[in-house]
């Protein structure tokens, strides 16, 4: 599945909010949901340069 740069950015904004405001789910999904917003600054970085 592609998604495009809008896409990655609203994912992103999702799971930092999720990590920040609701309220606190295990360590291991809290480790999950890093590692989600780790890969999913890498997709927007790449998709960034790819546009340049």
């Amino acid at each position: 599945m592609q998604l495009n740069e809008r896409q990655i950015g609203l994912l992103e904004n999702a799971v930092f909010l999720w990590l920040t405001i609701l309220p606190p789910v295990s360590t291991e999904v809290q480790k999950e949901l890093g590692e989600l917003l780790k890969g999913l600054g890498r997709m927007h970085v790449s998709a960034s340069c790819s546009l340049d």
